[in-house]
């Protein structure tokens, strides 16, 4: 896979606000990599009724429903007036995102403003109550609704950053593997995820158990997990729960078309598969908002675009960053498309956490020379970030704050980055450097 193939992925996902697999997929290089002259008309032949739509030679079982989904979108970035009946046909579609689709394509035509229905609220409130009592780090991103990416302004960052043009096949290349991930699994949309952590975690212990909520085709996707887990994925029932392992350290339940539960870790006897599955049965898992994690969560903003709240474990004690503090809390708010976050750690030793600010302070400036020195080679997104983090103490507090473009999708891209930017240690006298400086072409 080439490197200019992994730099434009990297680029499309820190860019900007997606919670569609089809939003990464550019409209016109889709239907190049489908073989079809995008036009109003060809389009409208996409969606007749009775048509079964053409796909490629080995295409995956959900190209079909993709390939409608892609037409409708078309439709609408092409504003072709004469295309509103085909499109206001749908209006009632019963097919997964078809309704929404066309929904958005008629806005467009019409040059009205038009946003996708926000996720259910009040269901991720509930989900943090599905998670274990053990846990002693939960966190939970909402999404904002995404649209279609922007691959006009990507390419401009790209040139801007190298000093050249993106060769033409890095986005043949990038459509083609996300069309073959669209065919194979079908447009998911992800509106929230609810993540928790219990207070061990080590090579042999702890897990990660992760509730998803959104929009997918449950039963198609289980199917497909099944296949690509092969002999190691086995479906069992607990308390009355279908449960998919993975092997000995993932399992996965898919208990509706707008929920995925996902558990992973070192080993199978630390995964809390049966309290997850009870959680689902019942609606509610242990966790209390009467104990001292749930007081914590509820401390904070619940309807924020992306919290976390913390109980320093012994376990998280032992990364000397953690040690001074009990708790932490984490809220970010959107402003437009930035993520404005915040976060607030306390313990009992002043001198400590001074300490450990001052250290951390240290860090930060030798990451934001590092990103100077390779001058355009980071994006944008990511020196903005550096820049705009500012950390205090006072007294047995520790305060950080920080905006970032591209909301909660750019975050998790901030530690790949951050060891990218790193500087590289001389060679020894009379070698040669080992191979070149960091840069876009060389992920």
């Amino acid at each position: 896979m080439s490197v200019s193939f992994v730099g434009l992925l990297l680029l499309t996902i820190s860019g900007g606000q997606y919670n569609d697999l089809l939003d990464l997929l550019q409209t016109q290089a889709y239907w190049a990599n489908q073989g079809v002259t995008l036009s109003a008309q060809s389009m409208e032949a996409e969606l007749a009724p009775g048509k079964e739509p053409a796909t490629k030679p080995r295409s995956g079982p959900k190209a079909a429903a993709v390939r409608r989904l892609m037409a409708i979108r078309a439709l609408g970035e092409l504003k072709s007036a004469t295309s509103l009946p085909a499109l206001r046909a749908l209006a009632g579609s019963k097919a997964l995102f078809e309704a929404d689709y066309a929904a958005a394509a008629i806005a467009a035509i019409e040059g009205k403003p038009y946003t996708r229905p926000k996720g259910a609220a009040k269901e991720l409130q509930k989900d943090v109550w599905m998670l274990p009592a053990e846990c002693a780090m939960v966190a939970q991103i909402k999404l904002l609704p995404g649209r279609p990416v922007d691959y006009d302004a990507i390419l401009k960052e790209y040139a801007a950053m190298t000093g050249g043009e993106l060769p033409a096949k890095a986005l043949e290349q990038l459509t083609a593997q996300l069309v073959m991930a669209a065919e194979y699994v079908g447009n998911i949309r992800i509106e929230g995820l609810t993540i928790g952590l219990p207070g061990e975690i080590g090579p042999n212990s702890g897990y990660v158990a992760m509730i998803a909520r959104g929009k997918y085709d449950s039963a198609h996707v289980k199917k497909m997990v099944l296949e690509a887990g092969g002999p190691r994925a086995q479906v069992k029932t607990v308390d009355g729960v279908e449960v998919v392992g993975l092997g000995p350290d993932a399992a996965v339940i898919l208990p509706s078309d707008d929920c995925l539960v996902l558990l992973a870790g070192p080993r199978s006897e630390t995964l809390p598969v049966s309290a997850m599955a009870a959680a689902v049965k019942a609606g509610r898992g242990t966790l209390a908002p009467e104990s001292e994690m749930g007081k914590l969560i509820g401390s904070l903003d619940a309807s924020a675009a992306l919290w976390a709240a913390v109980k320093v474990s012994e376990g998280y004690r032992k990364a000397p960053q953690l040690a001074p503090f009990d708790t932490m809390t984490l809220v970010g708010t959107y402003d437009k498309d930035v993520l404005a976050a915040k976060l607030v750690a306390k313990g009992p030793d002043a001198a400590k956490i001074a300490s450990t600010i001052s250290e951390f302070n240290i860090q930060l400036q030798d990451a934001r020379e590092a990103v100077k020195q390779q001058g355009q080679q980071i994006p944008k997104a990511i020196v903005d970030f550096l820049g705009s983090v500012t950390v205090t103490s006072e007294a047995n507090t520790a305060t950080v704050t920080a905006r970032l473009k591209g909301g909660s999708v750019a975050m998790a891209l901030l530690p790949w980055f951050a060891m990218r930017g790193s500087p590289r240690p001389a060679p020894p006298p009379g070698e040669s450097p080992g191979g070149p400086a960091p840069g876009p072409d060389n992920f």
